[in-house]
């Protein structure tokens, strides 16, 4: 089966480069389960965002068949881009509680475009978890050759986890050991 999702990484407007918006990225902490829906909003008042979600799959209690929800993967968090009226247009959706200011542009850009890359290749999503301490390293080799992150131990199972700083979240990922250097 393909685990592979075309509309995983939801960037408005499309084809819109992330680093083309750098120097105005900025978060916003919304109210639960409103993501799809600001992103819905967004696109009707012409504020650029990426939003990546997920597919998450569970079985139903009451029939045990399988069954598919689209999630985004940094829940509660909205990255979108502030320009001109953008900021008052998004506060006034209702759906926002709190606006974050990102200092760290590049370093910002740079962990969205892993995320970005990552649901590209189509690695399937194992978990999203609060960043913890752990060990960091790059990639050697396979379709996420070149990404940097920190390794949980899970299960005796290797897993990368691709953090985003400005969301105090990170995104888990299946690896080898025989796959990573430590930096």
């Amino acid at each position: 089966m393909d685990t592979r999702n075309p509309t995983c990484n939801r960037r408005w407007p499309p084809g819109r480069d992330l680093e083309a918006d750098l120097g105005y990225w900025k978060v916003a902490r919304i109210r639960s389960r409103n993501e799809k829906v600001l992103a819905r909003d967004c696109e009707a008042l012409g504020i650029s965002y990426y939003l990546p979600l997920y597919i998450k799959r569970t079985r139903r209690r009451d029939n045990n068949k399988p069954r598919k929800s689209l999630l985004p993967l940094f829940s509660g968090y909205f990255p979108f881009v502030a320009r001109e009226e953008s900021h008052r247009l998004l506060l006034e959706t209702g759906r926002v509680a709190q606006v974050m200011e990102v200092p760290d542009q590049r370093r910002f850009v740079d962990d969205l475009l892993q995320i970005w890359n990552t649901l590209e290749t189509g690695t399937p999503i194992l978990a999203v978890e609060p960043i913890t301490p752990g060990q960091k390293v790059r990639i050697q080799e396979g379709p996420l050759a070149g990404m940097t992150g920190v390794v949980s131990e899970v299960r005796d199972e290797c897993c990368l986890l691709l953090a985003v700083e400005a969301f105090q979240m990170a995104v888990r990922v299946r690896i080898e050991r025989c796959e990573v250097e430590v930096l």
